[in-house]
């Protein structure tokens, strides 16, 4: 899954990806912007599973204070990249494990 030059304007809900243990998802986000609808700045940015790489490169995030940028509930050995970040939340908080699954529905 790619995004690259997108606007989105008030996000209420992480992006979520969610993979197989035996077909890995990707998630690339270049060259965009994201901004928070108040209310929901604390949430994670993305909330992934079973994902064999994540690449973010060229992203601002406005109105967000959230508890990480990505949060996954397995263990995973999949990569993630991170460049040209414009966030309020520092580097410790990219990452952090769920303390329990999440589910992804559709909306």
């Amino acid at each position: 899954m790619k995004f690259e030059d997108v606007r989105v304007e008030n996000m209420s809900y992480p992006i979520c990806i969610y993979g197989a243990k035996e077909i890995p998802v990707c998630l690339e986000i270049k060259n965009s912007a994201i901004s928070v609808r108040q209310g929901f700045e604390n949430n994670s940015l993305v909330s992934t599973a079973f994902y064999d790489r994540i690449k973010i490169d060229g992203l601002r995030v406005e109105n967000f204070n959230g508890d990480s940028l990505i949060k996954r509930w397995e263990d995973c050995n999949g990569s993630i990249d991170i460049k040209n970040l414009e966030c309020a939340i520092s580097s410790e908080k990219y990452l952090k494990k769920a303390e329990k699954p999440f589910e992804c529905q559709a909306i």
